[in-house]
């Protein structure tokens, strides 16, 4: 998959149906690498995805985000498993929380959606640490998964809301993206969601 190209971040609940298709061509004509559409209030992020990648030919369609509270997780996974077979090197599945309005209208509470990989301190390559913070974090990671499910390919890339990349974050996530299996995550799910206390020999 080949995100060198600049991408378009676009809504798309202002269009009609019959007007999507044209409209995804055309961001394809233009040159664009991805056609990143986000999960509004008028459509179904994947059902939207499918249609996408069915009206173009190269360019990469990704959900930037479809909302994670209105997916069961092994499903969600199937679909993007799908999709990627079915568009190889053409879809990217980004999950995320949404935002205090749309939760509201979900009846879903809204939390900080950032967890610093399950740590408040990340040390660096260069044994710089990396902190957690309270405010607006200047990146987010977008991220995930294909290949087969015994053996998942991890991939990622940090979109950042400062002028320059912080070469220290990329090495951070090129290593924890190297494990196919993410055992950070990992831990914080066995931790956070399961209950369950790891304890290291």
């Amino acid at each position: 998959m080949d995100l060198s190209a600049p991408g378009v971040f676009v809504f798309l609940d202002n269009l009609s149906g019959p007007e999507l298709s044209p409209f995804a061509r055309k961001v394809e004509s233009l040159g664009y690498g991805v056609l990143w559409y986000t999960e509004g209030v008028g459509r179904e992020s994947l059902s939207l995805g499918t249609y996408l990648l069915t009206q173009t030919e190269r360019i990469v369609v990704g959900s930037g985000i479809a909302v994670a509270f209105c997916r069961e997780p092994i499903a969600a996974a199937n679909a993007a498993r799908a999709l990627s077979e079915l568009f190889p090197g053409r879809f990217i599945l980004g999950l995320g929380v949404s935002n205090a309005a749309g939760n509201a209208r979900r009846g879903v509470g809204y939390e900080p959606p950032v967890t610093f990989i399950g740590a408040a301190e990340v040390p660096a390559r260069d044994g710089t640490p990396l902190r957690a913070g309270t405010a607006q974090p200047l990146f987010h990671v977008e991220h995930s998964v294909g290949g087969a499910e015994t053996q998942p390919l991890n991939r990622w890339r940090i979109v950042h809301l400062t002028r320059a990349p912080d070469r220290r974050l990329i090495a951070t996530f090129d290593r924890i993206a190297a494990n196919p299996w993410l055992p950070e995550f990992v831990e914080i799910y066995i931790r956070d969601v399961l209950g369950i206390t790891l304890s290291r020999l």
